[in-house]
């Protein structure tokens, strides 16, 4: 996975403060930019583990949870968007994590009040991209960033196999 292209990538698409290796609320992510919602900062973390395993997916699910609660709130939330790539997946891990990251966040969708986590996930062996819903649904800059996940081809059409 290259991440400097990604990271080109992200600010080639508007993408502020992009930084390689850098922390976001204690955690160590590969690559950190900034979007916007309106005037507020949107973080954009990206951590990227080679192959998504149920360690993988606990480690993740257990980070995610923590931020999401730190920056929810009833009345005036922060947003981010917690990016996972892999270098390929175990599907059950993959349906574990956002299973559990669903129920975790009371159904990012139905939570009343603002800000917390959006999560993108994709695996750049099968090409799979998925977004975790939230209640504002698929925002510009999740889009935005899809692109530059397709731009560096980790998302994908699957690979057809040899006629």
């Amino acid at each position: 996975m290259d991440l400097p292209k990604i990271a080109q990538l992200m600010e080639a698409d508007g993408f502020k403060n992009v930084a390689m290796s850098s922390e976001f609320g204690g955690v160590q992510f590969q690559i950190i930019g900034e979007a916007k919602i309106g005037l507020q900062k949107m973080p954009t973390l990206v951590r990227v583990v080679a192959v998504l395993d149920e360690l993988a997916a606990k480690r993740v699910a257990e980070e995610f949870v923590q931020m999401h609660k730190r920056k929810h709130s009833y009345v005036f939330g922060t947003f981010f968007l917690y990016c996972l790539l892999s270098g390929r997946k175990d599907q059950q891990a993959a349906d574990w994590l956002i299973d559990t990251l669903l129920k975790e966040t009371h159904g990012i969708k139905d939570t009343l009040g603002g800000g917390g986590g959006h999560f993108l996930i994709a695996d750049e062996d099968s090409g799979w991209g998925f977004i975790l819903d939230s209640k504002e649904g698929v925002v510009r800059f999740e889009k935005r960033m899809i692109d530059v996940l397709f731009k560096a081809g980790i998302v994908h059409p699957p690979k057809q196999p040899p006629v």
